[in-house]
């Protein structure tokens, strides 16, 4: 569940508008994290908080893949900084799901419900976050759609720098709500069951 994957510079199509976009070239998680690369985190850092769904400070094993989740944008960009990378802007989260050619879905146009964890399949909960193949994007990134919704840098609204954008939809959320261009908004501190992250960096170029 490591690696990242490069997303070339150059345009794509964003919203449910289409509106061309120019980008320039980054990296991003092919998974978004999971618990097994959380719990690493905390106990090298010595980090003040334990996720809620650990009961007692106790760590589920059977999920050790799944994604994590119960994790505010601090908590999120704490990990990020940790190694390295930072939380990737809505801009960027949407290209990595959708491609430059605008796909509704991950991957491609027709909704299929076995390509990810959504509503669509029932299964009330998060599952690993390798378990759908299938849904990957075009840039071969998983779980874009469903399974937990994903941090992003961005703000809602201008005057409001607390609510910012999640994207991604999850196991609760319907075919609609998973779409790539489908968002959603958060207040910063807020940890929730269905919020996770993944991380992006910049790609420095062999000049600098």
């Amino acid at each position: 569940t490591e690696g990242m994957i490069r997303v070339p510079r150059g345009k794509f199509l964003m919203g449910d508008v289409n509106r061309t976009v120019s980008l320039e070239e980054f990296e991003i998680d092919i998974y978004p994290v999971t618990n097994r690369q959380y719990k690493r985190f905390l106990d090298a850092v010595g980090y003040a908080h334990m996720p809620e769904h650990w009961r007692d400070g106790t760590y589920l094993p059977e999920r050790t893949d799944h994604p994590i989740v119960n994790v505010n944008i601090l908590d999120a960009e704490a990990y990020a900084s940790w190694l390295g990378k930072r939380l990737p802007t809505e801009a960027e989260w949407e290209k990595a799901a959708r491609g430059p050619n605008g796909r509704i879905f991950p991957w491609g146009n027709a909704f299929n419900q076995f390509n990810c964890n959504s509503r669509d399949l029932g299964l009330r909960s998060t599952t690993e976050v390798t378990q759908f193949p299938n849904g990957a994007s075009q840039y071969g990134c998983f779980d874009m759609a469903g399974n937990a919704w994903e941090w992003t840098t961005s703000n809602v609204f201008p005057e409001n720098a607390e609510a910012k954008v999640i994207r991604g939809g999850s196991w609760a959320n319907s075919r609609q709500e998973v779409r790539t261009t489908n968002r959603a908004y958060e207040r910063s501190e807020r940890r929730r069951r269905d919020v996770g992250f993944r991380c992006a960096r910049n790609v420095i170029s062999k000049g600098e």
